[in-house]
């Protein structure tokens, strides 16, 4: 019971990093004076700890509604990530992808812009930005392929 809790705690502190949060805090909130930085930080925990719980108990109940174990969606994650750090270890771009969406063997507007990405902004480019960026795009992309 108290290895649980320790690991769930561990947990919790990790995905928050309170000490990063902190930092962020006192920079938002630099021009407040200290009692309005206290309403603002407990009204910041009772929002986040209102979303923490109805995304667990939403969560629980979509998964028992659909019979799905949580290892089950674990293990699916897990692959997922390892995938996706596979492809960035390898510095791979989505063309298999790209080729079947554009129905031939010619390169579509999505891998053009993912190479023009590439070309633009370096070697240091991540995968991670490269949806934002076509987000901001928008069409141009598609017009110049």
């Amino acid at each position: 019971m108290l290895n649980k809790i320790v690991h769930d705690a561990l947990m919790i502190w990790v995905t928050i990093e309170p000490i990063g949060t902190v930092v962020l805090f006192a920079a938002l909130t630099s021009g407040l004076s200290p009692t309005e930085r206290r309403k603002t930080a407990t009204r910041a925990i009772i929002y986040s700890a209102i979303v923490l719980l109805s995304a667990i108990l939403v969560g629980q109940i979509i998964l028992t509604a659909m019979h799905i174990q949580l290892i089950s969606l674990q293990i699916a994650g897990g692959i997922i990530l390892f995938l996706f750090g596979l492809q960035m270890i390898f510095g791979q771009t989505a063309t298999a992808f790209s080729q079947s969406e554009a129905g031939h063997g010619g390169v579509s507007a999505g891998d053009t812009f993912h190479r023009r990405a590439r070309v633009h902004y370096g070697s240091d480019f991540t995968h991670r930005q490269l949806p934002l960026l076509h987000h901001h795009a928008g069409d141009n992309s598609r017009r110049n392929a």
